[in-house]
C-alpha cells in the first residue's frame, strides 16, 4: 500500500493532499473523522 500510495502521489502531485486526508480519515478516531466530515 505504501509504494502504491507513493507513486500515485509522485504521479498526481496535487494528489498527495487527496491521499493525505484519506489515510487521516480512516486512521484517525471517530471524532477525527466526524471534524473531518464536517469540513
Amino acid at each position: 500500500e505504501v509504494s502504491s500510495l507513493r507513486s500515485t502521489v509522485a504521479i498526481e502531485g496535487s494528489g498527495l493532499r487527496v491521499s493525505r486526508r484519506q489515510r487521516t480519515a480512516t486512521d484517525a478516531p471517530p471524532r477525527a473523522r466526524r471534524q473531518e466530515a464536517n469540513e
